[in-house]
This record gives C-alpha cells, sequence and structure tokens, in this order.
C-alpha cells in the first residue's frame, strides 16, 4: 500500500492511498484558542506518522518539497 498526503501551507490537505484521493480539508486551523496556539490559520509545523488500532511498521517515509506545485487539484 503507497499512502501519501500532499500539503500546501495551511490552504488545502489531500491524503492518497494508492493513487486515489480519499480525504481533504482545507482553511487548517487550530481548533482553540491558548495563549501558546492562537487560533490562526497554519502555513507551517510538524508531520506526525502514527498507527491508531495496531503495531505498524512503517518500511519507507520521504519528504519532497513541492514548493509551488499545485497538488491534483
Amino acid at each position: 500500500m503507497l499512502a501519501e498526503a500532499g500539503v500546501q501551507g495551511g490552504e488545502v490537505v489531500r491524503y492518497f492511498v494508492n493513487g486515489r484521493q480519499v480525504m481533504e480539508y482545507s482553511d487548517l486551523q487550530l481548533a482553540r484558542s491558548e495563549p501558546w496556539s492562537p487560533t490562526i490559520a497554519r502555513t507551517h509545523g510538524f508531520i506526525a506518522v502514527q498507527a491508531e488500532s495496531h503495531p505498524t511498521e512503517f518500511r519507507r517515509i520521504e519528504v519532497l518539497d513541492l514548493g509551488t506545485h499545485d497538488l491534483g487539484s
């Protein structure tokens, strides 16, 4: 299985599994306001990889900077 995520700053995130888009969301913001994390659009941050239901091994993880390329819209 090949899983991919295309992220365009705080604008849009698209998830693909084996080349087929399975999820999309936009206008990324934090859900609540905290002194250390105001509710503002997110344009940078961290990448986290996790498994929810059972132990999972990831064979290869690659991060590719696409610059300003369009992510399949």
